[in-house]
């Protein structure tokens, strides 16, 4: 636990001085109470869902709960915030904290594009940099700055080879000066496709019959593995490498009842597709084929 004080940039004179503390979510935030998990991870996702509550589809505190609790390497020492030691109160009879900013670092391995197995061209450590927000009452005062400078200290102490984020154009510049992260753009491409839903097709031979249904956990999970890992973790730079835990734990939770899957006639996975609705647009999300059955053309019609 580190402790600092910074001048209050919102006072009309420089000699207001805040004290703040930077500590993670492993570590009890008072000496006189015991170490609570779930009161810190409560804590910290009604804090994470009050930052961002000027989105026009907010996410609630459950959301960050769940990206937690359903990560299968999450590490609650990976979740660092500042808190801001707030003046006594009469009402209460003592001192107490609030969080002021938060940062969380997501253990990956992520695939390099270059084969599948382990080692030189096979995929790296990564950490992913998440819930990166600072209350409007403590903003101009670098704690996320601060934050984001210790999460790459602590990436590098763990041997982490990447790290990487998603941020909006209008943070880039901050992320480059605070982190020496590359802006890389996203495109995205429009398509029509058509509005049916094929539930059923066969060609005469039951072998070769194929059926759409909705994923099912853990069912799939070993078909639905392989598959990834062959279209997508051997051929792309930074996809996830996903064991069949996150498979079961985590893609289940999020995108589990809008994953569709093309099965064969004896009920095996051979693709996957999942769309989510985006400004009256369907935007995919998720695709991945076996090759060896079917084109990916064949898959989306």
């Amino acid at each position: 636990m580190k402790t600092f004080q910074i001048p209050d940039p919102s006072s009309s004179d420089a000699t207001t001085i805040q004290t703040y503390r930077l500590r993670s979510l492993a570590t009890s935030g008072s000496e006189d109470k015991p170490y609570d998990e779930s009161y810190e991870i409560s804590r910290w996702s009604e804090f994470c869902a009050s930052c961002f509550s000027y989105k026009s589809n907010p996410p609630p505190s459950e959301y960050f709960q769940r990206h937690y609790y359903n990560d299968p390497w999450r590490d609650a020492s990976l979740v660092k915030i500042i808190e801001c030691k707030k003046e006594k109160k009469k009402t209460d009879g003592g001192d107490g904290w609030e969080i002021a900013a938060s940062t969380r670092i997501f253990k990956r391995t992520i695939s390099t594009g270059e084969g599948e197995g382990e080692g030189e061209g096979g995929p790296i450590s990564a950490g992913g940099i998440g819930e990166v927000c600072t209350s409007e009452h403590h903003r101009r005062r670098s704690l996320s700055k601060m934050l984001l400078q210790d999460a790459i200290e602590t990436m590098g102490k763990m041997g982490m080879q990447a790290s990487l984020l998603h941020a909006s154009p209008a943070l880039q510049a901050v992320y480059q000066r605070g982190g020496n992260y590359e802006s890389v753009g996203s495109r995205w491409s429009v398509v029509s496709i058509p509005s049916r839903l094929v539930t059923e097709t066969s060609d005469g031979d039951d072998d070769m019959a194929h059926m759409v249904r909705v994923a099912s956990f853990p069912q799939d999970v070993e078909a639905l593995s392989s598959i990834h890992r062959k279209y997508s973790e051997s051929r792309f730079a930074g996809c996830i490498v996903r064991s069949n835990e996150y498979w079961t734990n985590y893609i289940s939770k999020e995108i589990g009842t809008s994953l569709f899957v093309l099965t064969t006639g004896d009920d095996t996975a051979i693709g996957c597709l999942s769309l989510r609705e985006r400004g009256g647009k369907h935007q995919l999300q998720e695709f991945s084929v076996d090759e060896s059955h079917c084109s990916a053309g064949q898959v989306m019609d």
